[in-house]
C-alpha cells in the first residue's frame, strides 16, 4: 500500500481553491465509482475568467501525477 504524503494536502487545497473561485467543484459525479474516473483521467476545465497566473497555480497543485505536483 503506498503511503501519502504532504502532497495530498496540496491537491485538497488546489480542489478547495477551485471550489472558492469557481463556486463549483473541478470533478462531480454523483457517486464514487463515478468520481473516480473523472479524477484519475478527466482534465480540470476553467472558466475564461480565471486568470492565467491562478490557472497554473491551481493546475499545478491538481496534478494527477504526485511528482509532478507542486510541494510546499
Amino acid at each position: 500500500m503506498k503511503k501519502y504524503t504532504s502532497k495530498v494536502d496540496v491537491w485538497s487545497l488546489g480542489i478547495i481553491l477551485y471550489e472558492l473561485i469557481t463556486g463549483k467543484t473541478p470533478f462531480y459525479a454523483s457517486t464514487i465509482d463515478q468520481l473516480k474516473p473523472k479524477i484519475l483521467s478527466h482534465p480540470v476545465n476553467f472558466p475564461n475568467s480565471i486568470s492565467p497566473t491562478l490557472r497554473q497555480l491551481i493546475e499545478g497543485m491538481l496534478q494527477k501525477t504526485e511528482e509532478k505536483r507542486f510541494d510546499w
